[in-house]
């Protein structure tokens, strides 16, 4: 009984001495709760040491991912010299750091100066006093929440734009910055978009005709699934995953398939010749602006400025400016405009075409709609 009562009394002094030290130890982290984090963050803090004595001590960080309750990284410091008052700690001053437990994206070959890897994790900070048997100066946790400074971005095909093609190319560019991911993945979806619907709700509510992964930035419309049906809007969207977590999703764009007939329209139409000459005004079947250029000089690009005629004077239409690729004697250029620029029927609309060391041509063009 007396043995009993003498260790609880020494239990009792023990942990009183360590709720007096890490009273007058305070630790503040200084990682950013959320948002592109780099990883050098996790080891800075702030400790005030309010024993009004400088002291010895060392760091002790824990990281673990919160959705797995894994432990990625497990780190202990140098010997660190605290002084009477505040001072701020970095990653430097820590050097040499320990490494315990290492997983994907933290080992320690990877520089510090680059962003955690996305995901949402607790941080746990210990500080222990080198002079007293390893004390517990101070104890702190924070949740943080690493996400991409942008998600994937839609490129091809473009917002409601109208398309040749029933297997279309489909492409975005990766989440940013791309130094935050490990094993960046995606997933494509396509849906059906049904009338009056927003792009959004048939995204989340209709069954999708297109779940694909993929590993790269680019997804060639698959043949193991049937064509896109000709006259029918579609949506899609891009979800990024880093090691099977989110890591951002795009916006949902819609895409029309044009006609099979319309098609057969657009193919037949000829190219109008942008030479200088004065021509009647052409036609511009569902958007498709075609082109015959010919360039005498070695410039690789063509410039092309669409406009309603007197748009200064045109309440809600717009201008749009293109450059596409060409190359030396005849040119023969689509142009979709389709999803760019506000295309009416009965409006005359002026191009003008040219290069910087060519001639520029100025041509007229009326809009024809099929899909009404």
């Amino acid at each position: 009984m007396a043995l009993m009562k003498r260790l609880t009394s020494v239990w009792l002094a023990v942990l009183l001495c360590t709720i007096t030290a890490s009273a007058q130890v305070v630790l503040v982290p200084e990682v950013q709760a959320g948002g592109v984090i780099m990883k050098q963050q996790l080891w800075s803090f702030v400790v005030n040491n309010l024993t009004g004595a400088s002291m010895q001590a060392t760091a002790h960080i824990t990281v673990t991912d919160r959705v797995t309750g894994q432990t990625l990284v497990e780190t202990s410091s140098g010997v660190l010299l605290l002084p009477s008052g505040a001072k701020r700690i970095t990653y430097q001053e820590q050097s040499p750091l320990n490494y315990g437990i290492v997983s994907l994206g933290f080992a320690a070959d990877r520089p510090m100066n680059q962003p955690l890897p996305v995901g949402e994790y607790q941080v746990c900070y210990r500080l222990l006093d080198r002079s007293a048997k390893n004390l517990l100066l101070a104890f702190e946790c924070v949740k943080i929440q690493a996400e991409p400074l942008s998600p994937p971005q839609l490129i091809l095909p473009e917002d409601k734009t109208v398309i040749l093609e029933p297997r279309p190319l489909l492409t975005w560019t990766p989440p940013a910055p791309v130094h935050m991911f490990t094993a960046l993945g995606y997933e494509v979806k396509v849906a059906p978009l049904y009338k009056g619907q927003s792009p959004q709700e048939a995204m989340q509510r209709n069954i999708p005709v297109l779940v694909q992964p993929a590993t790269q930035n680019v997804l060639a419309y698959p043949a193991s699934f049937t064509n896109l049906e000709a006259g029918k809007t579609y949506v899609w969207q891009v979800q990024a995953t880093d090691a099977g977590r989110p890591a951002g999703q795009s916006d949902v764009w819609s895409f029309t398939v044009i006609p099979d007939s319309v098609v057969r329209i657009v193919s037949a139409a000829p190219f109008v010749k942008a030479d200088g000459s004065v021509s009647s005004t052409a036609v511009m079947h569902q958007g498709f602006l075609k082109l015959e250029y010919i360039s005498t000089t070695s410039d690789s690009l063509l410039r092309i400025d669409i406009a309603p005629q007197g748009v200064r004077k045109r309440k809600g239409y717009s201008s749009y400016t293109q450059e596409v690729s060409i190359r030396p004697g005849v040119n023969f250029l689509t142009v979709n405009l389709n999803g760019k620029l506000k295309l009416d029927e009965g409006v005359m609309y002026e191009v003008n075409v040219g290069t910087p060391r060519g001639r520029g041509q100025r041509l007229h063009f009326q809009q024809y709609n099929y899909l009404r």
